[in-house]
Parts: C-alpha cells; structure tokens; sequence
C-alpha cells in the first residue's frame, strides 16, 4: 500500500490494523484475549494460546474479524442475496484449525443461510507467500455460498 501510495508510510501501522488476517500485534495487543463465541473455537484457542499466545492472538482476531464483516454482509444483502466465502482449513501451532466450519457458524449466527459448497483444489503456488513453520500448506479451498432470506428457488 506504501508502494503504490494508498497510503502515508506514517499511517501504515494503523491500516495494516484494520486488515483481516493481519499478522503483526503488539505485546499489549496479544495479552488482550478476544472472545469467538464459538465453543469449538474457544477450546482450540485456549491450547493455542498455551503453545503460542501471538498465534492464538491471530487467529481469534481473524474470526472477530470476520464476524464484523459477515454482519456487513447481512446488513447490505437484500433478502435472496447472496454472498461468497472462500476459505481454508489450516494448521495452528500444529493443531487443525477449521476455519470453514468456524465461518460457516458465524454466517448462520448473523443469518445467512448455506445453500451450497464446492471444494476446489490448489493446484498452483504461484503467489505462494512464506508460511509459518508450523501452518501447513494448503491444498484445497472451499467455496461457501450464503443466502439471505432463506433459501433460493435455485437451489431447491
């Protein structure tokens, strides 16, 4: 964003903040435990946090995160629409993180309803960035598709 001039290089530390999926907190940050309200979640969370309190940091941030947005979704959706969620299961401190399951929670929580889910494989690292050593590569994706209202006479 600094390259391309979007932003100030004094403003970046605070954008790069309201990015989902961010990486980088402070030491006050990552004492600051955010709760997912998903059970599941949680009890992984906790283990993560025992191993890697940043790791746990980051992924409870992601899913808050994502929680704001799926509302916004709800919010500006018209009844009958749609919106789509690709994500991926990944590894956390070594530990499976179900990421899909967790976001497919959220969607239902707001009240978006899943009408339909397809798995795509990665076959291309072409934009490959460097992971952490203890995520794992990930091979597939999955595709979620959420209505609001119910759902569409399309899918029945």
């Amino acid at each position: 964003m600094g390259w391309l001039q979007l932003c100030p290089s004094a403003d970046l530390r605070a954008c790069k903040a309201r990015i989902i999926g961010r990486e980088e907190f402070t030491t006050a940050e990552c004492a600051r435990v955010l709760a997912t309200d998903i059970p599941e979640a949680e009890k992984l969370l906790t283990a993560i946090r025992k191993r890697n309190p940043m790791r746990a940091k980051i992924a409870a941030t992601y899913l808050h995160d994502m929680r704001v947005a799926i509302r916004e979704m709800y919010r500006v959706l018209k009844p009958g629409g749609h919106a789509i969620i690709i994500a991926a299961n990944n590894r956390v401190t070594g530990m499976e993180f179900c990421t899909v399951a967790y976001l497919q929670t959220i969607a239902e929580e707001c009240g978006l309803f899943l009408t339909a889910s397809f798995i795509d494989a990665i076959r291309s690292r072409g934009l490959m960035t460097k992971r952490n050593h203890t995520a794992s590569v990930i091979t597939r994706e999955w595709v979620l598709i959420f209505s609001k209202g119910g759902v569409p006479e399309w899918s029945r």
